[in-house]
């Protein structure tokens, strides 16, 4: 059975959990970036996309996201205005 932890214990200021393979916050400027498979991310352009999407969503931003032709080669937008203004 668990026990209560002593009144001293504190937790250490070190990140915990599995960190973002992708630094979405460096791509949120604006500007259109274009992404590669095999250079730039090896998962299924649509997971790249869901990712994009659920980092702007947890951000207030707006994400406009393509994938070309290809299917190698996906277009990622954030939107800089909260979504309630797009």
């Amino acid at each position: 059975m668990p026990t209560p932890a002593p009144d001293d214990f504190r937790f250490d200021d070190t990140p915990r959990g599995p960190r973002a393979k992708y630094q979405w916050a460096k791509y949120a400027d604006g500007k259109v970036w274009t992404f590669t498979r095999g250079e730039d991310f090896t998962i299924t352009a649509k997971s790249l996309r869901a990712q994009a999407h659920n980092y702007a969503l947890k951000h207030g931003l707006m994400a406009r996201t393509a994938t070309l032709n290809d299917g190698n080669t996906v277009m990622v937008q954030f939107d800089q205005r909260p979504k309630e203004q797009a």
